[in-house]
This record gives C-alpha cells, sequence and structure tokens, in this order.
C-alpha cells in the first residue's frame, strides 16, 4: 500500500508526476484540506498553506511536511518537532536564479542596453550610440550585500569576480576568516536583535 501524501498546494507537473509514481497523491481544494489530512502521511505546500499546531492536530498520521520552496517562516517548526514531524525543503532551489537576476539587473542599471524590433538607418544609429555609452563600469564600484546567506554568497563572489569593492551586512555573525579570503569586508557587526 502506497504512503498518502496531500499536495496542499499545487506543483508543477514534472515533480506532481514523480510524487505520484511512488505514493497515492490527494490534492484537495482548500476547504477540503481538513478531510485529507485525516489521512496524511506527508504533507507538501508551497507558500499558501501555513503549518502550525492547529493543522497538525488534524494529521494524526503525519510523518514529513515538505515545503516545495525555501522559506519556512510559515511552518512552525517547534509544533513539527514536538509532533516528530520531519520537515523538509529545499534552501538550494533557486539561489543561482536569484543571484543571476540580481546580476541582470545591476547590468541593466550600470551598462545600458537597446533592443531593436526594427532596422535603423544610420543617422538613428549615430544618435542611439550616445545613449549604449556606458557612464561607468563595475570594475572599482562598490557593492553593499545585505545578508550574507546562500543567495547573498553568490551575489557578493560574482562582484569580487568583477573587481568590485564588496562591502557586507548581516545580521548573524560572519566569520572574518571567511571574508578575507573573499576579499571581502563587513560593514558592521550586529547581534541578532529585532532592534538592531
Amino acid at each position: 500500500m502506497l504512503p498518502v501524501v496531500v499536495e496542499a498546494d499545487p506543483l508543477p507537473k514534472g515533480p506532481r508526476a514523480w510524487l505520484g509514481d511512488r505514493t497515492e497523491v490527494l490534492s484537495p481544494a482548500p476547504e477540503a484540506l481538513a478531510g485529507a489530512l485525516a489521512r496524511a502521511e506527508g504533507l507538501v505546500i508551497r507558500t499558501r498553506t501555513g503549518v502550525d499546531a492547529d493543522l497538525l492536530a488534524r494529521a494524526p498520521a503525519l510523518r514529513v511536511v515538505a515545503r516545495a520552496g525555501v522559506g519556512l517562516d510559515h511552518v512552525d517548526l517547534e509544533a513539527c518537532r514536538s509532533r516528530g514531524v520531519r520537515v523538509v525543503h529545499t534552501p538550494e532551489a533557486n539561489s543561482d536564479a536569484v543571484c543571476e537576476y540580481v546580476w541582470a539587473m545591476v547590468f541593466d542599471a550600470v551598462r545600458p542596453r537597446l533592443f531593436l524590433a526594427q532596422p535603423v538607418d544610420e543617422a538613428r544609429w549615430e544618435s542611439l550610440r550616445g545613449e549604449l555609452i556606458a557612464p561607468r563600469e563595475l570594475r572599482g564600484l562598490t557593492l553593499g550585500v545585505y545578508g550574507f546567506g546562500r543567495i547573498g554568497r553568490r551575489v557578493a563572489r560574482v562582484g569580487g569576480a568583477l573587481g568590485m569593492d564588496v562591502l557586507v551586512h548581516d545580521l548573524r555573525r560572519v566569520d572574518d576568516a571567511e571574508l578575507a579570503a573573499r576579499g571581502l569586508r563587513l560593514v558592521r557587526r550586529c547581534s541578532p536583535r529585532p532592534t538592531c
């Protein structure tokens, strides 16, 4: 008999098919979630469904909560731990994509590009060339990275590779040896307090 997994938030087709080959997947409408939880051994969530003590009470057979994504701020980890429910997620799932997006925005801001939908004559091309001259290059500029986690480390690494002066800030303590090895500087240290 296959384990029962409740897909509380819709998954893309590929992961949904993979899961369906290995488990009995229930995909209830939001209003029917409570009834499906009674049989659930696994629960798949994304962003919409929160997991708290009330939800766990409706899922007596639940053994694992799988977050198809990164953040766990909508999952009561302590409630899961006290019930013996394992919580898994995909913390590296989009780190590279977000880093690439950050650098796409930086490049667009510093180095103008022009997308032409049709040919332009020589006179128009000459006037456009002036608009496309970058007033500065990234080398020598200062990059501030607020948050030195998975994504911040990647962004800082690219900035350093491009010859930028990289400043880092994080609410958690950052290892000085790691910063020195990467050629980065800490802006200021801060204890992990909400008022910091």
